[in-house]
């Protein structure tokens, strides 16, 4: 894993059994962004492109959480190497998991002066919260923010344990763990016990059902469709190569990588055309998923294992 340090901005590589604390950024690309093959040569030459300011700043605001480190996605990973690509997207929500804190950086948000003096909340609305700094904040740019609809910033918000959001100005804004927690669950669709504790993405018993984390991917896009797929790996707990090329069978295969770890029948619980499919065809089918609740009990579960076969999925249920 390549960190920088965050007085030097130089990149610097460690094994993951020696890994210093370190601070993690979370944005959405925007011009002028920094690759790796660019953070290699001489930085007065990038002062001036707004992708170099922006890890400058992230580097700052880590030194001033003491963190000696940091890592962003657009220049700590050499993505002209196929192996560290797929390396690193397999790690990344471990990446963000592991990080002492979440830099979410908003460049489409203004200063919110506090949530507390927001105009973006007209008189006719009527409150649906108790707290009226939540009511002030669902009606602002945050909610707005386009850092919502992406597909990699989901696990972003949900792997770590503290999150902290800045304006595109890089003014503070609030914290996921504390301030705003019920305003991004109502935003993002992720249930508040999620976003406090992400431990519990994996509980059989507490956990959301594949279903669910489904629904909270379903109106989020990505630039490139595997995309699509491959930003929800560290969600379920799953490892796959990566096939840049291969399109929509990326989410297949991540369905069928499901289906091999886990007897959640959840995942076949989705909207289609009348024609339906065995699989879904994208997250967008999971639209309503949130409704879905996975029975406990043996009376619930399947007679037998089922699996995917060359003739189609093969499985037995009760009805």
């Amino acid at each position: 894993m390549r960190l920088i340090d965050t007085r030097t901005l130089e990149l610097k590589e460690f094994l993951n059994i020696d890994l210093p604390k370190y601070a993690i950024l979370s944005h959405t690309w925007e011009e002028e962004e920094i690759t790796f093959e660019q953070f290699q040569g001489l930085h007065d030459e990038l002062k001036h492109l707004q992708g170099f300011k922006k890890i400058q700043n992230a580097c700052e605001v880590a030194r001033l959480e003491k963190l000696g480190y940091a890592w962003c996605d657009t220049c700590c990973i050499d993505k002209r190497s196929s192996s560290e690509l797929s390396e690193a997207i397999n790690s990344m929500f471990k990446w963000y998991r592991d990080s002492e804190i979440c830099i979410a950086y908003l460049a489409d948000v203004p200063n919110l002066n506090g949530v507390t003096e927001d105009p973006w909340l007209g008189e006719e609305d009527e409150p649906h919260f108790a707290n009226a700094e939540i009511e002030l904040l669902l009606a602002s740019e945050f909610a707005k923010s386009r850092w919502h609809t992406r597909g990699w910033t989901l696990q972003e918000l949900i792997a770590p344990r503290r999150v902290r959001f800045y304006s595109k100005d890089w003014e503070y804004l609030a914290n996921k763990e504390e301030d705003i927690s019920h305003a991004l669950s109502y935003i993002t669709g992720v249930p508040v016990p999620i976003l406090r504790n992400a431990a519990q993405l994996m509980s059989p018993i507490r956990g959301p059902c594949a279903a669910n984390k489904m629904s909270w991917a379903a109106n989020r896009a990505t630039s490139r469709v595997e995309d699509t797929a491959y930003c929800l790996l560290g969600l379920f707990g799953v490892n796959m190569p990566l096939l840049y090329g291969e399109g929509s069978r990326a989410f297949t295969r991540l369905q069928e990588e499901i289906i091999r770890i886990s007897d959640d029948h959840s995942i076949f619980v989705f909207e289609a055309s009348d024609e339906r499919p065995v699989l879904a065809p994208s997250p967008a089918a999971f639209t309503h998923g949130a409704r879905i609740v996975r029975l406990i009990g043996a009376q619930y579960a399947s007679p037998e294992p089922y699996a995917m076969t060359n003739k189609g999925l093969r499985i037995r249920l009760p009805l």
